[in-house]
């Protein structure tokens, strides 16, 4: 269950009010966790020997007829979407996936309780199905995949793309035209990507580690924390062709991040004249949600123009009960909030072959999010074993805001017949959010009607971030070798301003004693070279090295005539990367790869 309220006041006003204090303690120091489960599992072929790289498939299985959804505690609930009873639906509803090893083993993590149907599948192998029912740690054993044997009278070549397909370096999560994610939205979809966990705070984790970076079209994001989560609620599964999870960047990419890369590429269509698709979709639990898109593309000879839409409105409910014993007393807090989200997409580009060899473009992405949410809280307290209520903390939290996101870019590039490669690209982002919460705390005596105290409380907290960067990927083929190299230069300018306010005597103050600004100016140069190698069709050598030296200007400050501390660093970090591939068959790889990472 996701812990999103902040419920009562800082410390220092809870001196003054000792109930409020430990109730703080007692918010921010714990959270009401859904119980999550491994199952794991073993595929065998019919003689005995493991099966690798079979799809593994998770699905929460259908209801009977007017019976309620199977969906697990967390997938919903703890994204404060809609829950509740919902209408049955035709089909089982695909929660994760994931990929068999090179000893045919797999293991997904995070699962909750309830009841499911695993499919393996692959290429050459029949689907099997288990259905099964989870209430702890599940080790399925071996799984016996048949072969698939059939006799052609003919061979037909079909466009079809597997759900995920394993690359050296990273994993692909085939989403266009994929039935299992119509009506997500992107954060839903990375919820069922192999090898991603998202917890109940809405933390991202690849492979079990934090500190994955999200790109867009190859392309970093600016955006950390609850607004990124918002940006990805933005984005609707339609408009995503797929998710690339880099789990071992090259030197071609930035050194940020300890988990990793998760890019997502979103749709282009590559056909010639005019294509276009629209889509909607509409789901019910305590309230109504909608989503819709459009895209359209014009290809020509010698340009193409392409631009889409999405949209999203929902409303949503979340609860949140602590029971928690601290200092003698007890706290009983039940929690029930409302939330609305509305979003806005707007994307559009166009790309001038100038010949066979030169390409340029432009791309233009717009999202706006508007937010609320409402929460209730009634807390009762009382001593441990007392058999009446001392008191009840009532808190009705109010939170509204908007996000503007915004990014332009112009790129270029060259290849020639030879696979040579020349990319560059400037770009240029910008990301505006407001966000305003109300935080009114009421002590009440035992009848319910008497006020023994309250703390009312208000904050402001806009954010404004600037990106610029320009970069260039420069690519040589001699046989069977490729020689890279590369350089980027990136600033983020990033302004931060927290205003607290708070009601005495019924009048709302400022308080500079809480309120701050800080600001902070990052600009990171680096330099990298890279190179491949194959060596006959089995074996695979990959290095590479980049340097990136960081110039930063963090300055916080205060309104109470405090020192202002601003704190300047400047610094230069190698890192280098490296792996080695061997194909031993076609079903069987093995890699050995070094990576060094940073997490600013």
């Amino acid at each position: 269950m996701k812990r999103t309220y902040t419920l009562v006041p800082p410390l220092s006003v809870a001196s003054c009010f000792r109930p409020v204090g430990v109730l703080l303690a007692l918010l921010l120091g714990s959270g009401l966790h859904a119980q999550s489960l491994t199952l794991s599992g073993t595929a065998q072929d019919g003689g005995g020997k493991p099966v690798p790289f079979l799809n593994v498939l998770l699905y929460a299985k259908a209801p009977e007829e007017g019976g309620e959804v199977n969906m697990p505690e967390g997938e919903e609930s703890a994204q404060t979407e809609p829950q509740g009873t919902a209408a049955a639906p035709a089909v089982d509803q695909l929660i994760k996936t994931g990929i068999t090893g090179d000893d045919g083993s797999f293991r997904l993590g995070n699962v909750p309780e309830g009841s499911y149907r695993l499919r393996l599948s692959g290429v050459g192998y029949q689907a099997l199905d288990t259905v099964l029912s989870l209430s702890g740690p599940k080790d399925l054993g071996i799984l016996t995949v048949p072969e698939r044997v059939e006799e052609l009278d003919a061979v037909v070549v079909g466009a079809a793309r597997p759900l995920v397909v394993v690359e050296p370096d990273r994993l692909v999560f085939n989403v266009k035209d994929n039935l299992a994610t119509a009506g997500d939205s992107g954060f839903d979809v990375l919820r069922k990507a192999p090898g991603v966990v998202i917890d109940q705070n809405d933390n991202i984790r690849v492979e079990g580690l934090s500190g994955v970076r999200i790109f867009l079209d190859g392309k970093p994001s600016v955006l950390r924390g609850e607004d990124l989560v918002n940006y990805l609620k933005s984005l609707r599964a339609e408009d995503i062709d797929r998710i690339d999870i880099i789990t071992q960047p090259s030197a071609k990419y930035d050194a940020e991040g300890n988990a990793g890369i998760i890019d997502i590429i979103r749709v282009r269509e590559k056909g010639l004249g005019v294509q276009g698709s629209a889509s909607a979709g509409l789901t019910y639990g305590d309230f109504a949600r909608g989503n819709g898109s459009l895209n359209l593309n014009y290809r020509a000879k010698k340009l193409n123009l392409y631009g889409s839409y999405g949209t999203y409105y929902g409303r949503s409910t979340s609860f949140i009960d602590i029971f928690r014993q601290q200092a003698g007393n007890v706290f009983d807090a039940q929690s029930d909030g409302v939330h609305d989200r509305q979003s806005h997409n707007f994307r559009a580009g166009a790309d001038w072959y100038i010949n066979d060899k030169h390409t340029f473009g432009t791309l233009l992405n717009f999202d706006f999010v508007d937010f609320e949410s409402n929460t209730e809280t009634v807390t009762p307290i009382y001593p441990i074993g007392a058999p009446t209520v001392d008191s009840t903390l009532n808190a009705l939290n109010r939170t509204t805001g908007q996000t503007l996101n915004g990014s332009a870019n112009l790129n270029y590039q060259f290849e020639d017949t030879l696979g040579n490669l020349l990319m560059v690209d400037v770009d240029y982002g910008l990301y505006s959010g407001e966000r305003f919460t109300d935080q009114p705390n009421v002590y009440v005596a035992p009848d319910g009607i008497s006020v023994l105290s309250e703390v009312i409380n208000r904050q402001e907290s806009p954010t404004d971030i600037t990106l610029y960067s320009a970069k260039f990927d420069y690519e040589r083929r001699q046989g069977k070798q490729v020689f890279g190299f590369g350089a980027k230069v990136q600033r983020v300018e990033t302004d931060n301003t927290f205003s607290f306010f708070q009601q005495e005597g019924g009048v709302e103050v400022f308080d500079p004693n809480r309120s701050n600004r800080f600001s902070y100016d990052e600009t990171v140069s680096a330099a990298y070279a890279s190179y491949k190698l194959s060596l006959g069709s089995a074996w695979k050598l990959q290095a590479g090295v980049r340097m990136e030296h960081t110039e930063s200007l963090g300055d916080l400050r205060t309104f109470n005539n405090q020192p202002d501390e601003a704190v300047r660093r400047s610094y230069t970090d190698w890192f280098p990367s490296g792996g080695i591939t061997w194909q031993a068959a076609p079903t069987h790889s093995f890699a050995l790869r070094y990576n060094r990472r940073i997490q600013r």
